[in-house]
């Protein structure tokens, strides 16, 4: 009854998502400078989003790190007003958003905007991309953003645990403030002359918007963007088989009467042939009722009220599965709430249960179905439309990966699954977090 179930809320869900998002031709084009830009017309729309992908090396040490997030904080404030301006033309006028998302991959422009409002967008976005000079001023700006970013990250126990096990487990230095301000001009500058080249960028459209006008307005802002450099080339690499690990961090303290139990496990990048099989891997350990984390802790335990495992693709992060709870609490059978200690042994035993016990037929079917069904819900919203298919061609896969992937789910196997579970789970970082 569950699979059939899942399999019908799957059928709706396919009916009700914008046709768009299942496989309505894109127009590609690459302009005379070398940037590709990816058009997805959608006539229903009243709005259009825009996403610009800079594709950046993968930098472990501190300093880079700190390097590469200031210089995308602070590019759309190094040359004029213009841009603080616009933002808050974006809010109070347009109804629209401007954000940065800064990852180990690659920084992501992002714009949504008034379908009327296309050619004022183009003309913001370009400017960052061809006049950054990382004012004194700029630089101040994108150190407050990111120390405001840091200040909320603190307010959420969930999101600091998420970040310190990344850290961890991909061996990369944490950013600390005071490196973040003794970051000059020219090592920015230089940062954002090396990498932020035209072969390196796409930028991709989605929404009510006329093909040519688009074409133009983005040919014409670039014109004179001019920075000759050989095409980057970060294609998938297998990593190294990392011997199995396990990185015990020590015990976060939080405000609030709510624990945690976490573990961060490695996972593979969208470029990777293992990732359509982690995703229904993911499915398996951690999304929805019937999922081993949940049936595993909740519904045999009673243990935990928010639960499950997370992937987190588009940073090219982990996954993170967690486990919640009130520590005043006690469990389904009256006894005293487990211990932070004895949830996190629990919730690594349903991350070792892939392999010791393998998934049936039936788990397999709704696994599939899931992973599908999450796939489409990202296709929900038309920022998120413009985001995946730029993200996809940006990690060298080409527009067309995002209809091929639906199919590429659906004819996982059993043994993929293993295969991708032995590979991945076995690497591991965990925390627990007490009040």
């Amino acid at each position: 009854m569950k699979i059939r179930a899942v399999l019908r809320l799957l059928s709706l869900l396919l009916l009700v998502l914008p046709a768009k998002a299942w496989g309505e031709q894109i127009v590609q084009v690459t302009l005379k400078d070398g940037i590709h830009l990816l058009l997805s017309p959608e006539p229903t729309s009243h709005f259009i989003a825009i996403s610009v992908f800079i594709r950046t090396p993968r930098d472990i040490t501190s300093r880079k790190r700190a390097t590469a997030d200031l210089a995308a904080h602070a590019l759309f404030y190094s040359n004029t007003q213009s841009t603080a301006n616009w933002e808050a033309h974006l809010a109070e006028e347009a109804g629209g958003t401007l954000d940065v998302l800064y990852t180990p991959d690659y920084v992501a422009l992002n714009c949504v905007t008034r379908r009327d409002e296309l050619e004022k967008a183009a003309e913001v976005l370009c400017d960052a991309l061809r006049h950054a000079a990382f004012t004194p001023e700029a630089l101040s700006h994108a150190r407050r953003n990111i120390t405001d970013e840091w200040k909320e990250l603190l307010k959420h126990p969930y999101l600091e645990a998420s970040t310190r096990l990344t850290d961890a487990l991909e061996g990369r230095a944490a950013i600390d403030s005071s490196q973040l301000g003794s970051i000059s001009q020219s090592e920015t500058l230089e940062y954002y002359v090396t990498h932020y080249t035209p072969s390196a960028i796409v930028i991709s459209i989605a929404g009510d918007f006329p093909l040519q006008l688009a074409e133009t307005d983005f040919e014409a802002f670039l014109e004179d963007f001019e920075r000759p450099s050989p095409f980057p080339r970060y294609e998938y690499e297998a990593p190294v088989d990392a011997p199995a690990e396990r990185i015990q961090l020590p015990t976060m303290k939080a405000n609030g009467l709510d624990e945690f139990a976490m573990a961060a496990v490695s996972a593979p990048r969208v470029d990777s042939p293992d990732y359509p099989a982690f995703c229904v891997l993911q499915a398996l350990l951690g999304s929805g009722h019937a999922s081993r984390i949940f049936v595993g802790l909740r519904d045999k335990l009673g243990i935990g009220y928010r639960l499950g495992a997370s992937f987190q693709a588009r940073e090219s992060g982990p996954l993170v599965a967690s486990v919640e709870w009130d520590s005043k609490r006690t469990s389904a059978n009256g006894e005293t709430a487990v211990s932070p200690q004895q949830a996190l042994k629990l919730l690594e035993s349903e991350i070792d249960s892939i392999v010791e016990h393998p998934p049936d037929s039936q788990e397999m079917i709704r696994a599939r179905s899931i992973a599908i069904g999450q796939d489409a819900l990202q296709h929900e919203r038309i920022r998120d439309r413009a985001f995946l298919i730029g993200w996809y061609a940006a990690m060298g896969l080409g527009s067309g990966f995002d209809d091929r992937l639906p199919a590429m789910i659906e004819g996982v196997t059993r043994e993929d699954v293993l295969r991708a579970a032995k590979k991945y789970l076995s690497r591991r970082a965990v925390i627990t977090i007490e009040p």
